[in-house]
C-alpha cells in the first residue's frame, strides 16, 4: 500500500476539524425543509439550509434572494454570478441530499483565504461561460460533501501551500461537456483532484493538474474513467503519484491521458491500480 493511501484513510480526505465541523452542522443544525407543490403533477422540492455569498448571508435557501453581482433562484437551487460580483468565498450549507447549481457568466476571481473558495454540503454542479478563478490555502479550494459536477466554462484552481486538495468531493466527481479545468498545487500535504467515490472525465473536457504537493495528482477511492474525447494531463513533482485509484480501476475507454513525472518512465510506476485501455491513449 502506498504511504499516501494510509494517509488518505487517516485523514478521510478532509482534515479532522473540517469533517467534524460540517458533518456536525448538517446532522444537528440543519433541518430538512421540503416544500412540495403540485405543478402540472410535479412536486417541487426546495433546498434547505443557508449560505454566505461574499459578504451577503442568506438564511433560507427555500426563498429567492439577490445581492451585488449574484441572484439565487430557489425553485432551481441555482446561484448565478454576473458582472459586479466581488471576490468573496461562497459557502453553501445546504442539506446533504440537495442538488445545488452555480452558474456564472463572465470572468470571476474568488479567494477563500484559509477556507474553501467554494464549499457545498450537498451535491454541486458548476457551469458557465468565461473563467472562474479560485484560490485558497489550508482547505480544499472547491469542496463538496456529496457529488461534484463541472459541465462547462474554464475553472482555474490554485491551492496555495495547501493541507488539502485543489478539488475534493466526498462522493462522485464528473467533469464533462466542454469544461476546461486547471488545478495547480504549489506545495503542502494536498494534491490535485480527489473523489471519495469515482471520477469520470468525458465529452470534450480538458483537465490539467500541476502539483508540487505530497499527495497524488488525480486520485479516487473507486474507478477513474476517461472516455469520449476527454484529455487529462498530470504533472507531479512532489512525492505523490500522477493517477491513483485506491480500490478500483483506471479505465481509458477513449480520450487521451498524459502522465508526466521526472525520472519515471514505466506505466506501472505512474499509476496505482488496474489499468484498462480499450480505446484511448496513455502517454508518458
Amino acid at each position: 500500500m502506498h504511504k499516501n493511501f494510509a494517509k488518505l484513510k487517516k485523514k478521510q480526505y478532509f482534515c479532522k476539524n473540517f469533517n467534524e465541523k460540517y458533518i456536525r452542522y448538517n446532522n444537528v443544525n440543519l433541518r430538512i425543509l421540503v416544500i412540495s407543490a403540485l405543478v402540472f403533477g410535479t412536486a417541487i422540492v426546495f433546498a434547505s439550509g443557508s449560505m454566505t455569498v461574499g459578504d451577503d448571508f442568506v438564511s433560507d435557501l427555500s426563498q429567492n434572494a439577490s445581492g451585488k453581482g449574484w441572484t439565487w433562484d430557489a425553485k432551481t437551487s441555482t446561484l448565478k454570478l454576473v458582472d459586479g460580483y466581488g471576490n468573496g468565498a461562497i459557502n453553501i450549507l445546504s442539506g446533504y441530499g440537495d442538488n445545488i447549481h452555480i452558474n456564472y457568466a463572465g470572468n470571476f476571481s474568488i479567494s477563500g483565504g484559509s477556507a474553501s473558495a467554494v464549499f457545498c454540503s450537498g451535491s454541486l454542479e458548476i457551469s458557465g461561460t468565461g473563467a472562474l478563478s479560485l484560490e485558497s490555502y489550508n482547505e480544499a479550494v472547491i469542496a463538496t460533501m456529496s457529488d461534484l459536477t463541472i459541465k462547462s466554462g474554464n475553472v482555474i484552481i490554485n491551492a496555495l501551500n495547501n493541507g488539502e486538495h485543489a478539488i475534493g468531493c466526498m462522493r462522485k466527481l464528473f467533469i464533462g461537456g466542454d469544461a476546461i479545468v486547471e488545478a495547480n498545487v504549489t506545495e503542502g500535504e494536498g494534491g490535485g483532484i480527489y473523489a471519495g467515490a469515482s471520477i469520470s472525465i468525458a465529452d470534450n473536457a480538458k483537465i490539467t493538474v500541476v502539483s508540487a504537493g505530497d499527495f497524488h495528482g488525480i486520485s479516487a477511492v473507486n474507478d477513474i474513467t476517461v472516455s469520449t474525447n476527454a484529455t487529462i494531463s498530470v504533472a507531479v513533482s512532489g512525492s505523490g503519484t500522477p493517477l491513483v485509484s485506491q480500490t478500483g480501476k483506471i479505465i481509458v475507454a477513449k480520450g487521451t491521458v498524459n502522465l508526466l513525472k521526472p525520472n519515471v518512465t514505466e506505466i506501472a510506476e505512474l499509476t496505482s491500480g488496474i489499468v484498462e485501455i480499450s480505446g484511448g491513449t496513455i502517454n508518458n
